[in-house]
């Protein structure tokens, strides 16, 4: 579905010309909008938005040439859907009054370039606006801008202002420091096309279509203050800069078909040259080497890290005390949710923000849940003072009687897990780990003397969950009920990647789920000879097992995987 939105949009870019005019310029800016556009291409309601903008540059280049002179019904439809499938259809409607304004203060009609009669525009424009109210929301779909803006993206930059992730949240202005830190190949692609734009307006100044500059500038301020919105700006620079290029080169070359040699070898090899260089792009994309990013990488189904996140979470907290867990991180929220919790925030932070009108519960809607996380995640790590800590201790023991919290869960899963708040839970009295899979860790609260718990469980079912359910090392490693796989026995030895492997597929390791756990169980004894904790020799030796037997899983699934022996090594070395 994704490849299909994404493929209409390039189509959508590819097709607009001026009559008569070699559009290998493009097919060129295409490529490049294509590259730039990957970080944007998430399977969300967002991509709607970068069609609808790349198809409404079409459609709106193609109405001079066309018999449509008092409505345009295509646009009109366009709208129709678009404000039923995405919430940001309000740039494309800013975008169609950037074009007909410009349009409108058009002064004199060119042979190449006709202008829209007025008696067309504006009542296209109205009916656009009009239809765009038939969705289930109404009128609201043109204050989400307001929304968006004002409260959703505000959040957002607040919850991530300290984040070392901050080049991975695009809503950021584009001058924000940490995005030319991490300069990716899709954001420099994307600042080309911003470059391209700006010598096709240097080339062609004297021939522009007031429409079309309107409609590109607006855009990209919109995407300079914010970045995810350079995704839906992209196409209209794409289509600007194809359109000013073909302007500039129907009065700058001859535009006459010639037999002669040097000509025919410019014309055909500028075309080979293309081609070729469209094919390096398209296998450098298929095999992983264009983009950093794996979660980019081409491909069907999950990413494998969120899909190590998602296949048995639902099984691993089904015997939970109840669905109501404290997460530490908005995108685990989002995960939880898939498994049927009660999550204490995900990444509707507009929701959580104390302004809310859509909560039935009065008690919530008037409460700021951002701020009491950010909070009471700070408070469960180790403070730096015993002042600190019993000030900690009082904040998040407060949060978790209010809302009837009794466990947490550190986020362990993806390519980066917090095994800083994991492990100080591990060495906090008040917790015990109850369930560690490649997946969740879950801690549940276990100051049974505690009268801040005990005001909101009942004392005998809880703590008979708890002697049930919380871990033992040792028994989970020795016990003689464990049974031992027979697939740890591998019949086929590593073996060097073949030619195909290594030139014509992608070049990333699928992470089998025992790996994951594999590195946690290693994550123990890497802590505790750094200094940070202390644990025995016996267990020590559990954790160096269970490691050993889930890197053996792993090699099972892969014998090729270097991850797979390289945890095998530590887990025998420690």
């Amino acid at each position: 579905f994704k490849a299909i939105l994404v493929g209409f949009t390039i189509w959508s870019i590819v097709t607009v010309s001026r009559p008569n005019t070699p559009t290998w310029w493009s097919a060129i800016v295409a490529v490049l909008t294509l590259i730039g556009l990957t970080s944007f291409l998430t399977v969300t309601p967002e991509l709607i938005t970068i069609l609808g903008c790349g198809l409404l540059m079409r459609l709106f280049a193609s109405w001079r040439y066309g018999d449509e002179q008092k409505l345009n019904v295509k646009i009109v439809v366009l709208f129709l859907l678009w404000a039923n499938l995405d919430s940001r259809m309000f740039l494309g409607l800013l975008l169609l009054i950037l074009l007909s304004v410009g349009e409108a203060l058009r002064k004199a009609s060119r042979e190449a370039v006709p202008m829209i009669p007025g008696r067309a525009l504006w009542p296209t424009v109205g009916a656009a606006a009009l239809v765009s109210l038939a969705n289930p929301f109404g009128w609201n779909a043109w204050l989400s801008a307001v929304d968006l803006y004002s409260v959703s993206d505000p959040l957002v930059r607040d919850y991530y202002a300290e984040s070392t992730m901050v080049h991975r949240i695009l809503v950021f202005p584009l001058w924000t420091d940490m995005y030319w830190d991490y300069l990716t190949i899709p954001f420099v692609t994307a600042i080309v096309v911003g470059g391209l734009a700006l010598a096709s307006l240097f080339l062609n100044y004297d021939k522009l279509i007031l429409s079309e500059l309107f409609g590109m500038v607006g855009l990209l301020a919109v995407g300079v203050f914010t970045l995810r919105d350079l995704g839906p700006a992209l196409p209209v620079i794409a289509v600007f800069i194809s359109l000013n290029c073909q302007d500039w080169y129907r009065s700058s070359f001859n535009q006459e078909y010639r037999v002669n040699q040097w000509e025919l070898l410019f014309s055909r090899g500028g075309r080979a040259l293309t081609v070729l260089s469209f094919m390096v792009v398209a296998w450098l994309g298929m095999t992983g080497r264009l983009f950093e990013d794996s979660a980019r990488n081409i491909g069907f189904g999950f990413e494998n890290q969120l899909e190590n996140s998602l296949v048995g979470i639902s099984e691993d907290l089904a015997e939970s005390y109840d669905r109501r867990p404290f997460n530490f991180s908005i995108q685990q929220g989002d995960i939880l949710i898939w498994a049927n919790q009660q999550v204490f925030i995900d990444s509707r932070l507009a929701l959580f923000d104390g302004t809310s009108t859509d909560l039935e519960i009065d008690d919530l809607a008037s409460v700021n849940l951002v701020e009491i996380h950010q909070e009471t995640r700070q408070a469960l790590r180790r403070a730096e003072t015993q002042e600190q800590a019993l000030a900690a201790r009082e904040t998040w023991r407060t949060t978790f009687k209010k809302y009837e919290i009794t466990h947490a869960l550190p986020r362990i899963a993806g390519g980066n897990p917090d095994y800083v708040t994991y492990n100080d839970l591990l060495i906090n009295p008040e917790f015990r780990l109850a369930k560690l899979t490649p997946s969740v860790a879950v801690y549940y609260r276990t100051n049974l003397s505690d009268e801040n718990l005990l005001s909101y469980v009942d004392q005998e079912k809880y703590e008979s969950y708890l002697s049930e359910h919380l871990i033992n090392f040792l028994d989970e490693a020795f016990a003689e009920d464990v049974t031992i796989e027979k697939s740890l026995a591998r019949g086929v030895f590593p073996q060097p990647e073949s030619a195909y492997v290594s030139y014509l597929t992608a070049d990333r390791e699928q992470i089998p789920a025992p790996l994951v756990l594999a590195g946690h169980y290693l994550q123990h004894i890497e802590q505790s000879l750094q200094g940070r904790f202390q644990i025995d020799f016996r267990t020590e030796l559990a954790f160096s097992y269970m490691a050993i037997r889930n890197a053996n899983l792993a090699l099972a699934e892969n014998p090729d995987s270097s991850r797979a022996f390289t945890k095998l090594g530590q887990a025998y070395y420690f």
